[in-house]
C-alpha cells in the first residue's frame, strides 16, 4: 500500500481518538487525586462538594427563596435572602429528567452529565484547533485544556462543563462563520450559570469593537449610520447581536419568568447573591487582601487558594499577551473574554470563588494551539501543579 494511504488511514480516527484518550488520563489522574485527598469511594461520594448539594436539592424541588434567619446564621430581620435560588436551574433540571428517565440516583446522574459534557467539549476543542490528526501538538493542545486551572469542576458535580461547552460552542460558530447554531447555546447559557451577565456583556464589548473597527464614518455624530449600514450588510456585528446577545437577553427572561413563578420575585438569583456583598472594588486592593490571607494561611493547606489566586493575577495578562502573538480571527474577542473574565472576579471580593470561575477560560486555551510545544509544556506543568493542589483541597472539602 503506497505510503500516504497508510498516513491517511493511520490519522483517519485520530480525532474521535485523542480526546477520548485524553478523558480516560484525566479520569486516571482524578482518581489519585481522590486517593491522595483520603477518599476512597467511587465518584458520588469523592466529587461531590459544597455547591453540589444546592444543585440536587433543586432538581428534587426546584427553586426556594426564604428570608434568612438565626438558623443560617443570620440576625433576625437581616433582610437577607437565602435558599437556592441563587443558582441557575438549566444543569438541576437536566440530573431530574436524566433521574427520571433512567432511575438512577440525581447525584450519579449529575456527575455522568458533567463528564458526558466534559468529553463533548474535548471534541469541541478538537474541533476549534482541527487536530485530524495522532501528534504530540495535538494531544498537548487537549490536556492543557483538560488539566486548565480549575479543571477538577469540569467531572465534577458542577454544571461548569457544561458551560465551557456551551461558551466553546459559540466561539467555533462565530470561528466558522455558523452563526445560527450559536442560538440555542447562548439561550442556554443563560439558565446553567450566575455567570452567563459576563459572558453576553463580553459579546456586548466585542459587537462595539466590532462596529467601530468597520466603521466608514468618522464623526461620532453619525455613529447610527454606521450601525444602519453594517445592520444591513449582515456583518458579524449584526449576526453576533442576533444569534447571540437577544437569545441570551431571552435566556435570561426566562429565568427571570421561572423564578418569578416559584418564589413570586423575578430576581431572585440575584435576592441571594446579594447576601455575599457582591459588588466592583480595585483588584489590586483585592490582591492586597489575597497577601495577607497567603500570610495567614502559611504552612498550611488552605495557602494553595491564596498562592492561587495570587498566581494567576499576574499570570492571566500574561495569557492576554499570549494571545496578541497568536494569529487568528477571533483574537480581539478572545483578549476581551479573558481579560473581562480577570478583572471583574478580581475585582468583586477577595470571597468569590477564582479557582472556581477561573475555569471559563478553557474555551480560550483550546485557540493556544499554534504556540510551541515548549510552550505548551511550560503551560501544562503549571497547570497540572494547581490540577492537584487545588483538586486534593476539593477532596478534603477546603474549597469554600
Amino acid at each position: 500500500m503506497p505510503l500516504h494511504l497508510n498516513l491517511k488511514n493511520k490519522h483517519k480516527y485520530a480525532f474521535w481518538i485523542m480526546p477520548i484518550l485524553v478523558y480516560l488520563t484525566v479520569f486516571g489522574c482524578a482518581q489519585l487525586i481522590a486517593l491522595a485527598g483520603n477518599c476512597h469511594g467511587w465518584w458520588e461520594v469523592c466529587w461531590s462538594r459544597c455547591d453540589s448539594g444546592l444543585y440536587i436539592e433543586i432538581s428534587k424541588i426546584g427553586h426556594t427563596l426564604i428570608p434568612c434567619n438565626a438558623d443560617n446564621g443570620y440576625a433576625i430581620g437581616s433582610g437577607k435572602w437565602c435558599g437556592n435560588a441563587g443558582w441557575a436551574p438549566f444543569y438541576p433540571f437536566l440530573i431530574y429528567l436524566f433521574n427520571f428517565i433512567s432511575g438512577i440516583p440525581s447525584n450519579v446522574c449529575g456527575l455522568l452529565l458533567s463528564h458526558l459534557f466534559f468529553i463533548a467539549f474535548l471534541y469541541m476543542v478538537a474541533s476549534i484547533s482541527a487536530l485530524h490528526s495522532f501528534s504530540f501538538s495535538n494531544l498537548l493542545t487537549l490536556f492543557l485544556c483538560a488539566l486548565c486551572p480549575g479543571g477538577i469542576y469540569l467531572y465534577s458535580l458542577y454544571p461548569l462543563s457544561l458551560l465551557v461547552l456551551l461558551i466553546s460552542i459559540i466561539f467555533w460558530c462565530i470561528q466558522n462563520n455558523k452563526y445560527r447554531y450559536a442560538l440555542l447555546p447562548a439561550y442556554l447559557i443563560a439558565l446553567t450559570y450566575s455567570s452567563a451577565i459576563i459572558i453576553f456583556f463580553c459579546m456586548g464589548v466585542y459587537c462595539i469593537y466590532l462596529w467601530k473597527t468597520n466603521r466608514t464614518h468618522k464623526k461620532l455624530t453619525l455613529f447610527y449610520v454606521d450601525l444602519v449600514e453594517q445592520w444591513k450588510a449582515k456583518r458579524p456585528f449584526r449576526l453576533i447581536i442576533t444569534y447571540i446577545l437577544i437569545p441570551g437577553l431571552c435566556g435570561m427572561l426566562s429565568l427571570y419568568f421561572y423564578d418569578w413563578m416559584v418564589t413570586g420575585h423575578w430576581n431572585a438569583m440575584y435576592m441571594v447573591q446579594n447576601k455575599y456583598g457582591h459588588l466592583l472594588y480595585s483588584p489590586f486592593k483585592n490582591l492586597g487582601q489575597h497577601f495577607g490571607l497567603f500570610q495567614a494561611h502559611l504552612f498550611r493547606p488552605e495557602a494553595w487558594i491564596d498562592f492561587h489566586n495570587i498566581f494567576f493575577f499576574f499570570a492571566v495578562p500574561v495569557l492576554i499577551y499570549i494571545l496578541t502573538k497568536i494569529k487568528n480571527a477571533l483574537t480581539p474577542l478572545l483578549i476581551i473574554y479573558t481579560l473581562i473574565m480577570w478583572y471583574i472576579p478580581y475585582s468583586i471580593g477577595v470571597n468569590v470563588s477564582l479557582y472556581r470561575s477561573i475555569v471559563l477560560l478553557a474555551p480560550v486555551f483550546a485557540f493556544m494551539h499554534p504556540l510551541k510545544n515548549i510552550h505548551k509544556i511550560v503551560l501544562l506543568i503549571i497547570a497540572a501543579i494547581f490540577y492537584y493542589a487545588m483538586g486534593v483541597l476539593f477532596i478534603l472539602s477546603k474549597l469554600p
